[in-house]
Order: structure tokens, then sequence, then C-alpha cells
């Protein structure tokens, strides 16, 4: 029995990472589908859209009801915190999910 050829070798190689490659690829897929199925990711508010939401109080300084959301931050898909800036008068501020008040 001879030895594989350079090329033998090189091909075998060749094969050997386009499956690994595809079976990466499948892999990067499905965790992009589970992620995009989350609760978190699913209920996010679009950006540039005003928003508002049943568990969120009016504005702190206008008492403004609606809000542009800048950052919607979570953690293992539980809603964390989220940083809201008041569509009637513009301020700043970050609502905590989990207390469900403002932070100030």
């Amino acid at each position: 029995m001879s030895e594989p050829t350079f090329d033998e070798l090189q091909s075998k190689a060749a094969r050997e990472w386009a499956e690994r490659q595809k079976n990466v690829g499948r892999r990067l897929t499905e965790q992009a589908s589970a992620f995009a199925q989350s609760p978190d990711v699913r209920m996010a508010p679009p950006p540039g859209e005003p928003w508002s939401h049943p568990d969120i109080g009016p504005c702190l300084a206008c008492k403004g009801p609606s809000f542009f959301c800048t950052r919607w931050v979570t953690l293992a898909g539980v809603k964390y915190r989220a940083e809201l800036v008041c569509t009637t008068c513009g301020a700043r501020n970050t609502f905590d999910w989990a207390s469900k008040s403002w932070l100030e």
C-alpha cells in the first residue's frame, strides 16, 4: 500500500474543512433563529418610533406618556432595563423592569 500523495491529502483536508464549515454555519443559523424568537427580542420596541407600555409610568420631568427607546438591555431573555427618551420634553432616563420604577 502506497502513501497518499500531497494532492490527495490536500483534497481530503479541503473536504473535511468544507464539512466543518457547513456544520458551523448550520449551528450559527440555529442560534440566530433561537435568539430571534426569544421574547426580549420580539418585544423590543422599534428604535426611532414613539412607544409606551402599561408598566412604565409617565416621564419624571413632564409626565409625558410616550418615549423613544434608545437602549433595551436584557439579561438571559428577561427584561432588565430600558433607556428611554421622552417624546414630549426630551428627558432621558432609565426604567428598571424588575422594580418597575425609574432609576434616578
